[in-house]
């Protein structure tokens, strides 16, 4: 199904973000569509254990014949978050079209490794209650087996989320930089997509914004890469107009990346900086833009950056040839360009120089 692309509103993103900062009360956050927005309708505050609050009262909350997202927290954890979709059998179809198609964007943008609950989708009393979801959940566990690209993706976004969620805590409270007022700017125009492209560095202990615009279709993303200096990158890439509707149709629109870039010609030490910091940047753009990545990517050369593009088409797609071995890595490895017919080039870590 095609995504809507709805924008989350900043009332939604606040609230969200409050109940990770020091809102541990509230169990649930209702929310709706009105002008192509996802907008907050209710909140409610913890009354009982998770099981029982989902029974009372997120079952209040659902109206009969009114679809909604509830966002319900499972437990006082940050991370633990639970997607319920309510969408009755009374609504209009074109709303059960909008809210089905608006679930991974309202995740996407609020945080993919909070919603350590996963999703919920109900139609009918019946089916909204604790015991529900939880023989959902089972289900699911002994689904069928996913192919090798799904399980490459599902691996990559559980590695990402525990990650994120390893580093968030010591991101919000302490950041080991400062993060310049222009950078977080950038990431809210970020989320927002007014930018799909926010270029930084760490220079005098402060996350810096080196550069931030709207991507063209088919613009040269080589050029923009630094080979010089080590650089964190966030990048949306969306598939061509051109693109065969075979294609389209099991390929998504776009793609949002988090991508370190390191040279290897790069001094040691800022490289080490650079590296050091990456976890704390990334939850901390998470935290404060409420920017959520696809992809969590490095490489070492600018040419690399081109291959990311191969994500929009899992024809070519270096994830549609990989090797069970690299569904475990962390990081997708992009080819190097140029590198068909003498084998994939490995993306490699750094290694240290002499030039401390």
């Amino acid at each position: 199904m095609a995504r809507a692309n709805l924008n989350v509103s900043a009332e939604v993103r606040e609230e969200f973000l409050a109940a990770q900062e020091g809102g541990a009360n509230i169990r649930l956050i209702k929310v709706g569509i009105q002008d192509e927005s996802l907008v907050m309708l209710q909140k409610a505050e913890k009354i009982s254990s998770a099981q029982a609050d989902f029974d009372s009262v997120l079952n209040s909350a659902a109206n009969e014949n009114e679809a909604s997202l509830i966002l319900f927290r499972c437990d006082n954890e940050g991370a633990n978050w639970l997607l319920v979709s309510w969408i009755p059998d009374g609504c209009r179809v074109r709303d059960k079209m909008l809210f089905s198609s608006s679930r991974e964007d309202l995740k996407r943008t609020l945080g993919l490794g909070y919603f350590m609950g996963g999703d919920y989708a109900a139609n009918n009393r019946a089916d909204l209650t604790w015991e529900g979801y939880r023989a959902s959940v089972a289900k699911d566990a002994k689904g069928a087996p996913l192919t090798e690209r799904e399980t490459l993706l599902k691996e990559e976004r559980d590695l990402m989320r525990e990650e994120v969620q390893v580093n968030s805590s010591k991101a919000m409270g302490v950041m080991p930089f400062a993060v310049s007022a222009q950078t977080i700017a950038s990431w809210s125009e970020f989320a927002s997509k007014s930018v799909s492209w926010v270029e930084m560095k760490v220079e005098n202990e402060e996350v810096q914004l080196v550069s931030s615009k709207l991507l063209a279709q088919g613009e040269s993303l080589q050029a923009l890469v630094s080979e010089e200096d080590a650089r964190f990158i966030m990048m949306r890439l969306s598939s061509s107009s051109s693109s065969s509707s075979a294609a389209a149709s099991s390929t998504p629109s776009s793609l949002t990346f988090f991508v370190f870039s390191c040279p290897e010609n790069v001094p040691v030490r800022q490289k080490m900086t650079m590296s050091s910091s990456k976890a704390s940047v990334l939850a901390a753009a998470m935290a404060n833009g409420l920017v959520a990545f696809d992809r969590n990517v490095e490489i070492r050369a600018a040419a690399d950056i081109e291959e990311l593009v191969k994500e929009l088409d899992p024809t070519q797609s270096v994830f549609a040839a990989a090797s069970s071995a690299a569904a475990t890595s962390l990081h997708a490895k992009p080819m190097r360009a140029g590198a068909r017919g003498r084998g994939t080039a490995q993306i490699k870590k750094f290694v240290a120089d002499d030039d401390a």
